[in-house]
């Protein structure tokens, strides 16, 4: 009897590779939002004043700004919980445009690089788990932050890392932290793989 051949991403469709491959995804992309917007509602609670009219989780869902308050000392002089609303990307880029461009060029931006992530994803080669475990942490912190523009038309930053007072890496949260780690996961996965394919020729 013939063998059925096995399914790579140049034998398979799209559709194959995406049903097969979509629950890694889903899971690992979930438990970062999940994460992601629970510790962003906590932000809103402990660290900004509340509003005597309304409850913790309508002021969280409302959208409105809240007055932060004094931040939370986690690590003296190297970590804070600090309440902040970026407007812009990653360390503020474009957070002083005109909104009525900033709001839609970020969900625009934001929807098209993650049908890009999805569709490395599913064409990845098998071999590359590293790979798909660093594109799950990027989409799954893409949609964290994405679901803050669609919902309040800014990003929730909570997360302070500085060294005393001389300097502060830009405020982040979760989602962030998980796009920064897909990401040095990557550029590890891709410097791997050309090592590994540099030996291959050799050999």
């Amino acid at each position: 009897m013939m063998q059925a051949a096995t399914m790579t991403p140049e034998t398979s469709t799209f559709k194959d590779l995406l049903v097969k491959r979509a629950p890694f995804l889903v899971s690992i992309a979930l438990a970062i939002v999940i994460a992601d917007q629970w510790t962003k509602y906590l932000a809103v609670k402990h660290l900004t004043h509340s509003f005597a009219e309304q409850t913790d989780w309508q002021r969280f869902v409302s959208g409105n700004h809240p007055v932060p308050r004094n931040g939370v000392v986690v690590v003296d002089g190297m970590w804070d919980f600090t309440y902040v609303e970026n407007p812009g990307a990653a360390w503020g880029l474009l957070s002083r445009a005109n909104e009525k461009f900033r709001a839609p060029f970020f969900i625009v931006v934001s929807i098209v690089a993650s049908f890009l992530i999805l569709n490395y994803y599913v064409r990845s080669p098998e071999a590359l788990k590293m790979r798909r475990w660093a594109l799950a942490l990027v989409f799954g912190g893409a949609i964290g932050n994405f679901i803050d523009r669609i919902r309040l038309g800014y990003v929730i930053d909570f997360i302070d890392w500085h060294m005393k007072d001389s300097y502060h890496w830009p405020t982040f949260n979760v989602a962030d932290a998980a796009i920064s780690i897909g990401v040095v996961l990557l550029l590890i996965e891709s410097f791997v793989y050309k090592e590994k394919k540099e030996d291959t020729k050799k050999a």
